[in-house]
């Protein structure tokens, strides 16, 4: 039976590309900072770090796509009778 190494060459994302991807999967640094037990002043910390750990890109990297709750429409004109 072959042997399946996992690969350790991931790049690295820059902040942008890892604020990006935190919001692309739906996410705000408010409800992060809530799943992973830190402060949100934490996450914005790590997420602007160049030289992060890349233990936190992977985290962003396998975040659960979320999708934001649907809101009613907005009434044009709420004053109206």
């Amino acid at each position: 039976m072959a042997t399946i190494k996992p690969r350790t060459d991931a790049s690295r994302m820059s902040p942008e590309e890892f604020k990006a991807e935190v919001h692309r999967r739906g996410w705000t640094y408010r409800a992060l900072a809530k799943r992973w037990g830190v402060s949100e002043n934490w996450v914005s910390k790590v997420a602007r770090n160049p030289n992060r750990a890349s233990s936190w890109d992977d985290a962003v990297r396998g975040l659960p796509i979320v999708m934001a709750m649907e809101r009613a429409p907005r009434d044009p004109n709420p004053f109206s009778t």
